[in-house]
């Protein structure tokens, strides 16, 4: 019934580092993960903790759009500007895949079925990642498209949505 429902709201009064939230996550641990152009923010049930360019050094700005969590418990953040952002045992780090060419601009994460870290970019497309190996998914439409949503259906199916080029199936 509608009128049972419970309603709370955050804003930066309450702790939040902004009131434009991009998304809401929470982690195998209960933890509740908040992004905003204003840095991520972390919610134990107790307490918000803020991470941005002031505490996080490895950062070039303060934007976040994504979170996607392995099932080993290692927490992946797509950025706005910075990459993409690993946390692993309390310690934040960059991914580093060696090209120059991987993008900075990460607004869809997804973990595969098998695994793999699916990161769709800010207009160079999508890109597949296992063990800090990044693998650009070259189809053509979607090179130099920008990613806004990805997911796996119950058949093993990815589906990427994109801004202006339409949806995606990739199947194997």
């Amino acid at each position: 019934d509608i009128q049972n429902i419970s309603i709370s709201q955050w804003t930066a009064e309450d702790g939040l580092s902004y009131n434009n939230v991009t998304s809401v996550f929470q982690d195998s641990r209960g933890l509740i993960w908040i992004t905003s152009f204003n840095g991520v923010m972390i919610y134990d049930g107790e307490r918000i903790e803020i991470y941005d360019i002031n505490n996080l050094p490895i950062l070039e700005t303060d934007g976040f759009y994504s979170v996607a969590e392995d099932d080993q418990g290692v927490v992946y953040l797509g950025s706005q500007g910075s990459g993409l952002v690993k946390y692993d045992k309390g310690k934040f780090s960059l991914i580093d895949t060696g090209s120059e060419k991987f993008p900075k601009s990460f607004p869809a994460l997804m973990i595969d079925s098998q695994g793999g870290l699916y990161a769709g970019s800010n207009n160079q497309g999508l890109f597949r990642l296992t063990e800090n190996t990044a693998t650009k998914v070259s189809i053509e439409g979607l090179n130099q498209s920008t990613i806004t949503n990805i997911k796996e259906d119950g058949e093993g199916k990815i589906w990427v949505s994109t801004e202006g080029q339409g949806l995606f199936c990739l199947v194997d």
